[in-house]
């Protein structure tokens, strides 16, 4: 039996005052998060839910500093109590694929398509986890396994190009919990999957939490997903978190009037 990795009481990730602000010569400044405070620790998995422009996938790439040039960002992004905000280029670079790895919505523009799935996975691996070439492909193979490739050899010698929507999906959420990180973003990480490889993902994600201790901010529009997934659930409407709390509270008992919008919704859905 596998034992269970309890919550530290330290946050893993602390956002304070999160505000991000698009700005353009074509178009007037659009403010896409609006004073956001969250709190995430080891071990644990927060869902972030909410309508389409609510704020979700700003709120990621603001916690990696990944925001398109121009863009003004204002609060604290406390990992680990380093605040990320405060960083250069280079040491976000420490940080990014090793401590905080990122599973982006668009899995298309995320790999190389004309590079094999193999070349792309195992070049992370050495550069990240400074591993041989056949200890990075051993390492591709086991992680690909786990999100259920079953032929992750074939998988290795396919171009990225070749790969289905829901295959690039599991390759690159491979990616990300094999390097280690000890906090996953993945942005809509069930999109192209059917429910058998959302079971296969819900398992691996929380193996990664309940063996390793890992820490988890995943956005979805899918509250079936996030009730079984999530230990905590966060609803973001105009960049705002309008409730936050523990995943079977917030859906069966809403108290914000967007929050039982959003799971009336997702009842007419099924």
């Amino acid at each position: 039996m596998t034992s269970q990795i309890t919550t530290s009481i330290e946050p893993l990730l602390q956002l304070s005052g999160i505000s991000v602000v698009y700005t353009g010569r074509s178009f007037q400044p659009i403010k896409a998060l609006d004073e956001v405070f969250l709190t995430i620790h080891s071990a644990s998995i927060l869902a972030i839910v909410g309508s389409s422009g609510s704020g979700k996938s700003t709120l990621l790439l603001s916690i990696l500093q990944l925001l398109p040039v121009g863009s003004l960002c204002q609060g604290e992004v406390l990992f680990r109590g380093q605040d990320l905000t405060k960083l250069r280029d280079k040491e976000l670079r420490s940080v990014r694929g090793r401590e905080i790895s990122l599973v982006p919505q668009n899995s298309a523009s995320a790999l190389q398509p004309l590079l094999t799935v193999g070349a792309q996975m195992t070049c992370m691996f050495r550069r990240v986890l400074g591993m041989t070439s056949r200890q990075a492909q051993d390492h591709a193979i086991r992680w690909l396994s786990r999100v259920g490739a079953a032929d992750p050899q074939r998988w290795l010698a396919l171009r990225a190009g070749e790969l289905s929507g829901g295959m690039r999906r599991r390759a690159l959420t491979a990616t990300a919990l094999a390097c280690g990180s000890r906090l996953l973003l993945a942005d809509e990480p069930t999109d192209g999957l059917d429910p058998d490889w959302q079971a296969q993902l819900i398992n691996t994600l929380h193996w990664a939490r309940n063996t390793h201790g890992r820490g988890a901010v995943l956005v979805t529009h899918d509250l079936s997903f996030a009730a079984q997934v999530a230990d905590r659930i966060a609803v973001l409407n105009a960049g705002r978190i309008v409730e936050e709390g523990p995943c079977h509270e917030v859906l069966n008992h809403p108290k914000h009037i967007i929050t039982a919008g959003l799971v009336r919704a997702a009842s007419l859905e099924q």
